[in-house]
């Protein structure tokens, strides 16, 4: 995830995955908790009808409340089909609208998952292979790059096996510096990907894991090469685009461009959030935008997850992915659990299957997305302030917002 509360510092990495990824020989992580077994429908292809969906606008009015965060919204599915949905709260602390199911949110580095995705599918084109090398795809960095570089393959890239330096913790300045080379998107990420592989390594490619935020733009920068589209084109035609995300982008949600959107709030005590101004300079950027820099409504997240979810149950999906591609975006590639597979953490769940789980922040945003395919279930919760105060919300919301979906059904029969 990404976190620079009021030193603006980037910290582009998952609270989980720093909590456990780095144990993964010592001991397993817990899965997260859960409980027991304009508004947006269900996904297209459900026949639901819109009022058998719970709204968890209440619910969530509460928990925005108690954790002091301006905005929070969720959607539960279930068996591939929303349940329950809703958003509550504000888009800006102290003015704004009221935030709704489809206002996006920043989602930091449940990014990651996306640009995977969208690399998978390119991979299924036949465009790439996941042993393709790093000079396969960019020829003109054979002479350039350290020679322990050359070989780092694409699967290594994204599952972060390719020992590449982190980038997780950013000054506002430096990255400034990074997106200042040029103007086209993938041209800054050329130069970012010649600067990178002229420094040192955490480690040997393959021999350990190693959450990188620079690994995700290499990656992006060798499927830009190959196809001549930059990853905002691709990740628009290969992912949003086929799964209806309609609200689905590149940056922050609001800036002097778009003054409506929801703005982020950077959360220095865990009781006052401050909203980010709409001319600040702080920005991701395109250096590492493959790894954190998307936003989307909770609406088109719970398409996203529901997506998932039918894929790892087995169930068609549209676009069609094949089950060995979906083995490789979901598992880890060494078979570890808790472990990490491309842009998800595997956990151990309560039954065979592993539990997919990523968090992810830019700092005044929080996003937690969990998948549960043992109840074939799936959560997102994602709110416009950062941590402390939108990390607490997000991790306590889990358990709430599950366990009111089920009082409601009881209540119900």
């Amino acid at each position: 995830m990404l976190t620079p509360p009021t030193s603006h510092r980037l910290a582009l990495k998952s609270c989980a995955l720093a909590l456990a990824l780095p144990l993964l020989a010592a001991r397993p992580a817990a899965p997260p908790k859960s409980a027991p077994p304009k508004s947006a429908p269900p996904k297209a292809s459900s026949t639901s009808p819109a009022d058998s969906v719970l709204r968890l606008d209440a619910v969530l009015d509460s928990l925005r409340l108690a954790y002091h965060v301006p905005g929070l919204a969720a959607a539960v599915v279930e068996r591939g089909r929303v349940v329950a949905i809703g958003a509550a709260g504000v888009t800006v602390a102290g003015g704004g609208r009221r935030l709704t199911v489809d206002d996006p949110l920043h989602i930091g580095s449940c990014t990651k998952s996306m640009t995977a995705l969208a690399i998978a599918r390119l991979v299924e084109k036949h465009r790439l292979e996941w042993n393709t090398t790093l000079v396969d795809a960019i020829p003109e960095l054979l002479r350039e790059t350290l020679p322990v570089y050359r070989n780092v393959r694409l699967g290594q890239l994204l599952t972060h096996r390719a020992g590449i330096p982190p980038y997780d913790d950013v000054s506002e300045d430096t990255l400034r510096q990074l997106n200042a080379v040029a103007r086209a998107p993938d041209v800054i990420r050329y130069h970012f990907v010649r600067r990178v592989v002229n420094e040192a390594p955490a480690h040997e490619p393959g021999a350990a894991f190693d959450y990188s935020n620079a690994g995700y733009t290499l990656a992006a920068a060798m499927a830009e090469n190959v196809t001549g589209k930059p990853w905002e084109d691709w990740l628009e035609e290969l992912v949003f685009a086929p799964l209806s995300m309609r609200t689905a982008g590149v940056g922050w949600p609001a800036d002097r461009h778009h003054p409506d959107g929801a703005r982020g709030h950077r959360c220095a005590d865990s009781t006052v959030a401050e909203p980010e101004p709409l001319d600040s300079r702080y920005r991701l950027g395109a250096a590492l935008g493959p790894g954190g820099d998307v936003h989307a409504s909770i609406a088109d997240l719970a398409r996203y997850v529901a997506f998932h979810l039918d894929g790892e149950m087995g169930r068609a999906t549209r676009p069609p992915v094949a089950a060995e591609t979906w083995r490789r975006l979901h598992r880890d590639p060494d078979g570890a659990s808790p472990g990490y597979a491309m842009g998800w953490q595997v956990l151990p769940g309560d039954s065979a299957r592993p539990v997919l789980f990523h968090d992810g922040t830019a700092g005044t945003f929080y996003t937690r997305m969990l998948i549960e395919p043992g109840r074939d279930r799936a959560i997102v919760i994602a709110t416009n302030a950062g941590p402390p105060c939108g990390k607490a919300a997000c991790e306590q919301g889990v358990n709430a917002v599950l366990a009111w979906v089920k009082r409601m059904r009881g209540a119900g029969r």
